[in-house]
């Protein structure tokens, strides 16, 4: 008996992104979706996840992979880093460290060649290009996901800098002063921003 397959369009790209969260699972036994359309730093990452071992996994989708889900994706990995204390907050069953990044994730329908070569430019440990189909079996719809690139590098944590206080008296009032370098995080908490249709961890009070 045939089996008739045929491949299924897909209208927008928010309807790609939903078919990519709902069958999140499908790409790599045991993911699973923790956020999705989440505000990390200035990018919207699409999906974010752990994997079976707890480690974060940070997906952008799109038709076809470009430098602007380049850029998202380097954002949004910088941000967890930075701010990874505020992440595991949230989201305590993920791992996150220096020792430890995120996984990053492209899901497309097509992924260039220009695109492959650079994504082996960035320092990104460890990331994943996997091709989306939205295809019918038999009348039945279905998502098929297939590897296209994955790529694991040795991690190696930014050296400690040990930065030397210009004064060691506190300034007038009895506040301490902190350094340029340093960034003062408040509690966090989860916002819901309705012209995006996303949520956003906010530093912000």
């Amino acid at each position: 008996m045939r089996v008739v397959v045929r491949r299924l369009r897909v209208e927008d790209v928010e309807k790609l992104q939903a078919l990519v969260v709902e069958n999140f699972d499908a790409i790599e036994p045991g993911l699973t979706v923790l956020a999705a359309r989440l505000l990390l730093g200035h990018a919207t990452i699409d999906v974010m996840g752990i994997d079976t071992a707890g480690a974060l996994v940070l997906g952008t989708v799109g038709f076809t992979a470009n430098e602007e889900m380049l850029l998202k994706a380097v954002e949004a990995y910088s941000w967890c880093l930075e701010y990874r204390e505020a992440v595991v907050r949230h989201y305590p069953s993920c791992q996150l460290s220096e020792a430890r990044p995120s996984r990053m994730l492209f899901v497309v329908e097509r992924m260039p060649d220009a695109f492959h070569r650079k994504i082996k430019q960035l320092g990104f440990p460890e990331v994943d290009c996997v091709e989306v189909r939205h295809l019918e079996f038999d009348g039945t719809p279905t998502v098929y996901f297939e590897s296209l690139l994955r790529l694991r590098r040795p991690v190696v944590p930014a050296a400690t800098r040990v930065v030397e206080p210009i004064d060691s008296a506190p300034p007038a009032g009895g506040a301490s002063q902190a350094s340029a370098n340093v960034v003062t995080m408040t509690r966090p908490a989860v916002r819901a921003t309705g012209g995006e249709r996303c949520m956003s961890l906010d530093l912000s009070t």
